[in-house]
């Protein structure tokens, strides 16, 4: 709630929170890219993980992006032979391993559905950045309302 409080507008959290992980791109086979998403010491985000979870009805599009801890990055990288690229479809997100187990992603399972939202703020589909925006805008609404009460 603290870091809420403290939130710029929807249209600025994509480098507010820049910081919520050290993303690398990787390029990689679709074999490799297969077993990534399947691995259970990944977090699927973006689009994947919205669908994985039963939030997104559409089906997801080109590019996967994975959240994994950092004790388990290197093994991750080397397990499925990603190449590191600059613009590779793969975006990994290394997640420090002082982020604490409740606010950090759970692996082997959808990463949080804000943390999905936030990851489709970088899409290059402008109609999915949007869509997340509005999402965002009604998740933070929601989180205020349960905070605060019905408005009189």
């Amino acid at each position: 709630m603290e870091n809420l409080r403290r939130a710029p507008d929807v249209d600025r959290w994509r480098s507010w929170l820049a910081g919520r992980a050290l993303t690398r791109r990787y390029a990689a086979t679709e074999t490799a890219a297969y077993r990534l998403l399947s691995d259970g010491r990944v977090s699927i985000g973006g689009a994947r993980g919205l669908a994985t979870a039963g939030s997104l009805a559409a089906r997801p599009g080109g590019g996967i992006d994975a959240y994994v801890r950092e004790a388990d990055a290197g093994t991750v990288i080397a397990a499925h032979g990603l190449d590191a690229l600059p613009t590779g479809p793969v975006r990994l997100r290394v997640v420090s391993d002082v982020v604490g187990a409740a606010s950090g992603p759970v692996a082997g399972r959808p990463a949080p559905a804000a943390a999905c939202l936030v990851d489709l703020l970088e899409s290059p589909d402008p109609a999915l950045r949007a869509a997340a925006e509005r999402r965002l805008r009604h998740l933070v609404d929601e989180v205020y309302r349960l905070r605060d009460g019905p408005a009189p």
